[in-house]
């Protein structure tokens, strides 16, 4: 019993004159440790600020840099730089997050010097670099791909003329390299001059058109009568007779309006000259092209649509 009083007078001895010597602080407030205070570098750099502006600084930093508290952040637009470590030094930074490839941003308070700096190159350089490497570049293919013109549609119908005849052979032997069969078509030209009348009813369009009007034709009684098929004005039409004076042709019209044929009309038809014209069928623009590069060889020649 007597060695326990001991120690404990002993052990509340011992705390006594630690707390008088100052190394368990005191009370007040004013605590001190002389050990630990002569440790302290550049004590006289500190500043101490109230609570209320401890808290407003904290608030302002976090906004600016977007990280959180005094760690570090991860930013919404954090870099991919890996030699941006944690900078020293007592400078105010306000750059934030952590770079996809291991370098770290200081947090509010925190950066300074070069480690901010680096900091700061991570997050906007490299976070740019991945952004335009993302969804920017395909944005930029669809606005290269929006940009290029669409093939222009091959034309219908495309004429050359007017040649001679020996003219129109050497322009013939300059096309067949390019094989177009049935596309490549040869006509007389008119001439100036009335040869004869033709009593016939207008082009439909097309052969089957054309059929249709002959069978209402034969339905009527009319049997003298042909489908013109040639490259002419009148392709599609249908001939009721050909004949030497327009007077002739009108007695035909007149007996044709009897038998119910209503559609029938006269056209004069001129003479045939010694001119040529060539016709071309779905011309696509690498064609017409080729056509063009071979009409510079015959300067008297000119190229038009047709039907």
């Amino acid at each position: 019993m007597l060695k326990f009083i001991f120690c404990t007078l002993l052990a509340v001895n011992a705390a006594l004159f630690a707390y008088g010597r100052g190394y368990l602080g005191h009370f007040s407030g004013n605590e001190h440790e002389p050990q630990r205070l002569q440790r302290q570098l550049n004590a006289g750099d500190l500043t101490l600020i109230s609570a209320e502006r401890a808290h407003g600084a904290q608030a302002v930093a976090a906004g600016a840099g977007g990280g959180a508290g005094a760690g570090t952040g991860t930013g919404a637009g954090t870099g991919a730089g890996a030699g941006a470590g944690a900078g020293t030094g007592t400078g105010t930074g306000t750059g934030t997050g952590t770079g996809a490839g291991g370098g770290v941003g200081s947090g509010a308070g925190a950066g300074a010097g070069a480690g901010g700096a680096v900091g700061a190159v991570g997050a906007g350089g490299a976070g740019g670099a991945g952004s335009a490497a993302g969804p920017g570049a395909t944005g930029a293919g669809a606005a290269v791909a929006a940009a290029e013109p669409k093939p222009a549609p091959p034309l219908a119908c495309v004429e050359i003329g007017s040649f001679v005849l020996a003219d129109a052979r050497r322009f013939e032997a300059r096309l067949a390299p390019l094989q177009l069969g049935d596309r490549q078509s040869r006509r007389n030209l008119p001439g100036t001059e009335v040869s004869s009348y033709i009593v016939h009813i207008p082009p439909q369009g097309s052969k089957e058109a054309a059929d249709r009007k002959a069978a209402e034709l034969r339905g009527l009684g009319v049997t003298n009568y042909y489908v013109i098929s040639d490259n002419s004005p009148l392709r599609y039409g249908i001939s009721l007779g050909v004949f030497k004076t327009e007077g002739a042709a009108q007695n035909q019209l007149a007996m044709l309006v009897k038998q119910g044929v209503r559609t029938a009309r006269i056209t004069p038809r001129m003479s045939g000259s010694r001119l040529l014209a060539f016709q071309f069928r779905d011309v696509a623009p690498q064609l017409k092209a080729e056509l063009d590069k071979i009409r510079t060889d015959f300067p008297n020649t000119a190229l038009h649509s047709c039907r």
